[in-house]
């Protein structure tokens, strides 16, 4: 996970836009209105935002973190990599899918929303199986973005 901060929401789309299409992030969510404080030539200043929580992996970080650079208005962007620990697996999988290239030709991966099934109650949590419950969480190094 890569978290992007943008001084405006339109700038926020057009770069989540472009990640995407580059098949550089998989999926990109975009906070409006974060409230930012911070140091800025020698004083605390702050700032509305917009956030942009980037799903990728990280053989595609370094690519990511160059576009954002080439693209983003900031003179010094945020671009902070958070290694995904733990995730549900079939999600993790539509990430690296969304990610291969492909020719013109073939489809674009599909949503893993489409794939949810039929809608829950609201504020019901899916009941989880016994094995679900008690499967140890991997330990070994994440593929998804850690620099």
């Amino acid at each position: 996970m890569v978290f992007v901060t943008c001084p405006t929401v339109a700038s926020a789309k057009q770069l989540a836009k472009t990640l995407v299409h580059k098949r550089l992030a998989a999926c990109v969510n975009i906070v409006p209105n974060v409230q930012s404080l911070f140091w800025w030539e020698g004083r605390v200043d702050q700032a509305r935002e917009a956030l942009l929580l980037i799903k990728t992996t990280t053989r595609r970080f370094a690519s990511l973190r160059q576009a954002v650079r080439a693209l983003h208005p900031y003179e010094v962007p945020e671009v902070i990599a958070i290694p995904i620990q733990r995730a549900h697996q079939p999600y993790l999988r539509w990430i690296t899918e969304s990610l291969r290239s492909s020719s013109l030709d073939s489809a674009l991966p599909r949503s893993p929303r489409a794939e949810r099934g039929p809608r829950r109650e609201a504020g019901r949590p899916r009941a989880r199986t016994e094995a679900q419950r008690l499967q140890p969480a991997s330990r070994g190094r994440s593929r998804f973005v850690s620099p």
